[in-house]
Order: C-alpha cells, then sequence, then structure tokens
C-alpha cells in the first residue's frame, strides 16, 4: 500500500525549520565540500528508501545557494525515466534553469550549441547494416573490411564531436558562473528502470565529464546494485559504481523518534487530516496521538521500515474519519485504530486470543506487561490501558463504571497501608515509596479515563476493528 508523500517545499530564509531528523550539521559540512569543488565530481547520498534523502538534497541545495551562491538543479531521475535518452532530458533542465534566472542572449546562443551538439552524440555509432546490403554476398573478409573501415572513421567523428560537446558546456557552465561549480542534483535513481539509471550513471562518466559540473546522486544503493545485477549478473556491484562515484555519503540513520516526528509533521502532515475539516476547536491535549505512535515504536523495537508502512496506514485513518463526527470523537476514533493497529502488527495471536476471552480488567493489565516489558508503567502504558478498557467494556464482564469503583476501593487501600507504614517509618522507606507511585500511577489513570467519560466519547470496537479489516485490503 502507497500514500504519495506530500511534496517539500524549503523555506529559503529558513532552511532547517523542517529539519526533524537532525541533519543540519551534515548539510552543512557537505555544502562546504561542494561549495569549493571546481573539478568534475561525482557525489552519491545513501540511505535506505524513505530515510528521507529528497528532503536531505533538497536542503543542502537550498542551504549551498544561501550561504556559497551556488547554482543548481534538481532533476528527478524516476520522473523522467520514461525518456530514453537521460542526456537530453538533463540538458532541457538546464535550459529551463536559464530561463529562469539568466537573460542575456548570449547564454541562449551557447545553449542551442550545446543542444545541437549534444543531438549528435547521441546518435548510434555503430553504421547500419542497410549501407553494406549490396556487399551481402561477397566473402566474410570483405563484409568485415568494409564494416571495420566505417567503425574506425565513426570513431574519428564521435571523438571529436564529444570534444566539441565538452568544450561548448564548459563555456556554457563558464557564463553561468565562472568561480563557482553548477551542481546537479539526481534524486530517486534507484528508482529507475534499469538500463535507464545505468545509462544515466554512463553519461554523467562520460559525457558530462567536464570541470565545474558537480553530480550530488540521491541513492538507496542496495536497490540500485539490485538493478546493475539484473541486466550484468551476479557482478561486484561496489567496484562497478566506484567507476561512476568520487565519494560516498551514508545518511545517518534517524532515531525512531526523529523519525515518527518526520512522518507525522512534515511527510503526512497528520494533524492537518485530522483536524483541517473543522472549524477552529480547542481539541483537548489529554492524549496525543504522536506521542502514543513514538512510544510503541519504540518499546516494540520497530525497525525504521516497519514504522514507515505502519505510517502508510495511519495516514489512511487519517483521510477516512467520519467528517460527521465531531472533531473530539474523531481524534479519539483515530487513536484507537492507531493503537489496534500497532498491536495486531506485532502481537496478533495474543490480540485475537484476548478478543475471544471473557475478558476481566486484569487480563489487560497483564496483556500490556507482556506487550511492553519494560516500558509497562511509564505515561503511555495508561494512556494505552484507558483506551483499550473504553474499547474491550462491552465484550467484557465490567464497564468503565465498575472500573472506576475498584479504583476508588483500591485507593482506600492503599491510603491506608501508607498511613500505617507512616507510623512505623518517619522517613521515607523504599515500601512508601513503592505506594505512593502506585497511588499516583492508579490516581493518573482514574484521571484519564474520568476526563473521557466526560466527554461522552463514543468508543466503537467492531467499527475499529472493520476500518482496519478495510484498510488491510488495500495493496
Amino acid at each position: 500500500m502507497f500514500i504519495k508523500n506530500r511534496l517539500l517545499e524549503i523555506d529559503e530564509k529558513d532552511i532547517f525549520i523542517e529539519d526533524k531528523l537532525r541533519r543540519e550539521i551534515a548539510i552543512k559540512n557537505l555544502a562546504s565540500f561542494i561549495g569549493k569543488t571546481t573539478e568534475s565530481f561525482v557525489f552519491a547520498i545513501n540511505a535506505n528508501w524513505g530515510m528521507g534523502k529528497t528532503t536531505f538534497v533538497k536542503m543542502l541545495k537550498a542551504y549551498l545557494k544561501k550561504e556559497f551562491n551556488t547554482q543548481s538543479i534538481y532533476f528527478s531521475a524516476w520522473e523522467n525515466d520514461f525518456l530514453n535518452e537521460p542526456l537530453l532530458a538533463i540538458l532541457g533542465e538546464i535550459q529551463d534553469y536559464i530561463d529562469k534566472n539568466n537573460k542575456h542572449k548570449k547564454i541562449y546562443r551557447q545553449v542551442e550549441k550545446v543542444k545541437e551538439l549534444a543531438k549528435q552524440v547521441t546518435k548510434a555509432a555503430l553504421p547500419t547494416l542497410l549501407k553494406n546490403l549490396p556487399y551481402l554476398g561477397e566473402p566474410a573478409k570483405d563484409i568485415l573490411s568494409v564494416i571495420g573501415a566505417e567503425l574506425l572513421n565513426s570513431y574519428s567523428k564521435e571523438k571529436d564531436i564529444m570534444q566539441k560537446f565538452k568544450e561548448a558546456l564548459n563555456s556554457l557552465l563558464d557564463q553561468i558562473d565562472k568561480d563557482r561549480p553548477f551542481v546537479i542534483f539526481i534524486d530517486e535513481l534507484d528508482r529507475c528502470r534499469p538500463l535507464y539509471a545505468i545509462g544515466l550513471l554512463e553519461k554523467i562518466k562520460h559525457v558530462f565529464n567536464v570541470d565545474k559540473l558537480v553530480f550530488v546522486l540521491s541513492i538507496d544503493k542496495h536497490q540500485l546494485s539490485e538493478s546493475i545485477k539484473s541486466q550484468y549478473g551476479n557482478i561486484d556491484t561496489d567496484n562497478y559504481l566506484r567507476r561512476f562515484i568520487n565519494l560516498e555519503f551514508n545518511l545517518k540513520n534517524p532515531s525512531i523518534e526523529d523519525f515518527c516526528d518526520y512522518l507525522y509533521t512534515t511527510v503526512y502532515k497528520i494533524d492537518d487530516n485530522l483536524y483541517s475539516r473543522y472549524t477552529p476547536v480547542n481539541i483537548d491535549s489529554l492524549i496525543e496521538p504522536l506521542g502514543i505512535i513514538k512510544f510503541l515504536s519504540q518499546s516494540f523495537k520497530l525497525s525504521l521500515r516497519e514504522t514507515e508502512q505502519l505510517f502508510t496506514y495511519i495516514c489512511l485513518i487519517s483521510k477516512t474519519l467520519d467528517i460527521k463526527k465531531s472533531a473530539i470523537n474523531n481524534k479519539y476514533f483515530f487513536i484507537s485504530c492507531v493503537i489496534v493497529i500497532y498491536i495486531e502488527h506485532r502481537y496478533y495471536q495474543q490480540f485475537f486470543k484476548l478478543l475471544n476471552s471473557n475478558i476481566h480488567k486484569n487480563m489487560i493489565d497483564e496483556f500490556l506487561q507482556q506487550m511492553l516489558g519494560d516500558d509497562y508503567g511509564k505515561k503511555q502504558t495508561d494512556e494505552i490501558k484507558a483506551i483499550l478498557l473504553f474499547l474491550l467494556s462491552k465484550k467484557s464482564s465490567f464497564s468503565i463504571n465498575d472500573v472506576l469503583n475498584n479504583f476508588d476501593e483500591e485507593f482506600s487501600v492503599l491510603h491506608e497501608d501508607l498511613n500505617n507504614l507512616h507510623k512505623e517509618y518517619e522517613e521515607l522507606s523504599i515500601e512508601k515509596k513503592l505506594l505512593q507511585d502506585k497511588i499516583e500511577k492508579l490516581n493518573n489513570l482514574a484521571k484519564i479515563i474520568r476526563q473521557i467519560q466526560q466527554k461522552t466519547i463514543v468508543f466503537d470496537l467492531e467499527k475499529v476493528l472493520s476500518h482496519i479489516e478495510f484498510l488491510n485490503s488495500i495493496e
């Protein structure tokens, strides 16, 4: 299942305002190197799919312009791989850049010269056998002699055209900026058709190898290697890629919390989906979805890839809420769906068993302890427990009022025990601290449940499960 990411617009005045993955230092260091490079250079930024490479290169591009006045273009290889010739596509992007940034007639004459030579470069070097049809009846050595002469002549012409193209391109770059490099950012190369990706790398190495032209490739090296192997077999792709790439920077994976924050606020903008259809209202901040998502992703020890996959479901939920419902009801329906999605992903069998049992309150505690391990007892545990109590109350032997009444009874017992300890020990003992912590935790859970209860929110487990089942059917 795929939800299209929203394109991130970089604020040129505050480039790092959306830097949720804390990559400002890496960008500044790379920009310092790239902005001072004057020779032909190919730089690769490597990270797994979904790790924010596009955001990274767009911030790098903006920072190079702001701090070094470096001219550059952004080229999405994947969006252009329907074309057969990457050379002409890149030159088209350069011309678009010049159209927007330069009005001198002289530079346009140079652009036309480069384009005309590029067309000659892209013509096939090998002569066709159609020219040699009259010789097909001759001995093979005569045919080879004719073709060999054609090839030699063609090679000489190709070499001359290539040299003229590079000289023309160099002159064009000088007219754009005589002292600084021109940078071409190529994104999503690993998502292209294998032949297109390989052809683009070959063009960069052999055709665009001119001074002051710097390429920054954004790649998932593993995926790109698989594309290369699909054409050349099980070769050493590291050595193969070294033919084209001068330096490689491995983008460090973010923390799970930073990654969740990035996906929630920057990529999918979940809160916009949740609340944008309502007139401004004061939505309670008792339980925040992002806090639950961060906690479960970390507690379940999910990989970044697993988390990104779950976010496609989370985004779909936020887009398929019933707009007839109130904002507060939709918020808690959304939180309920998020919790169940995470539980089903990691503990499906245990959750299924719980749903088909005669549920009592202690079973939910036992389930949470098994599920959360050492994280059981943290603040979000109470929030998740409260939601599960409301969701499962209709399938259980208890009501929410029963739960609150039990809390009152537990409070009385705990306070009595604490008073007895006060009489025995004037100083704070371990036993007294444990009792105080238990009372505080119980009080916090009761507070959450009562506040939710006061908002008259409708919790419907069957609706949550059917909504998730619908999402699971979307590929």
